[in-house]
């Protein structure tokens, strides 16, 4: 009787603790990372829309593909929480490089301007007078202030086609308040701050283009 009992306690206590070592084990496997979300650049809709023909004697802009300063030319969203350093969300990126989407958004932004310039991009064939070459020098969220900020930073150079000489160039910068916590607020503060910097662009080129034509096209 006295061993049957032996024998039985036995088993339950090695019941329990294979009960108690897969529970462990439950509690121990890591989680299953967050699935990743993929965000676009828009920069909002061009302010204005002219269909009516360009002037003959308009310049024309060649409007080439828009690079970025290493640490911003991937699809990660970049984030800020301390001076001269940046760190990327783990969760959340771009569907595309920021340059790569910010291209036809410039172009987009130019067309809905003053109607005063012709605009074009590679390759196309059509012969330009002035080309734009427009450089990413910062897009990330500042959590370095409260609330934080999207800030975004974009270098600009025209360039004479036919003499390789430069005409202008300028930088440009804005930001915006993000209105959440949330990823979707931090992509829309994102691309309130494209939109307002792109917004500047546009009037940097036209003025420039006006002055460019007022000495070679009069």
């Amino acid at each position: 009787m006295s061993k049957l009992s032996t024998g039985f306690s036995a088993n339950s206590a090695l019941g329990r603790a294979l009960v108690i070592l897969c529970t462990g084990c439950t509690l121990l496997s890591p989680k299953a990372p967050a699935p990743l979300a993929r965000y676009t650049l828009t920069g909002g809709a061009p302010s204005a829309t002219h269909p009516a023909p360009l002037p003959l004697n308009a310049p024309t802009l060649l409007v080439e593909p828009v690079t970025a300063l290493t640490g911003f030319d991937s699809r990660r969203m970049i984030y800020q929480t301390a001076p001269d350093r940046i760190e990327a969300f783990a969760t959340r990126q771009w569907v595309d490089t920021p340059a790569e989407m910010l291209k036809p958004i410039i172009v987009a932004e130019l067309r809905g301007g003053t109607g005063l310039l012709h605009v074009t991009e590679a390759p196309t064939g059509m012969v330009s007078d002035v080309i734009l070459n427009a450089q990413i020098m910062e897009l990330e969220q500042d959590f370095t202030v409260t609330p934080s900020q999207t800030r975004f930073k974009l270098s600009a150079v025209l360039t004479e086609s036919k003499t390789g000489r430069q005409w202008a160039s300028r930088d440009f910068e804005g930001a915006v308040t993000v209105a959440g916590d949330g990823s979707e607020a931090s992509v829309a503060a994102a691309n309130q701050v494209v939109a307002l910097v792109l917004g500047q662009l546009g009037g940097f080129c036209e003025a420039e283009l006006a002055r460019w034509q007022s000495q070679h096209k009069p």
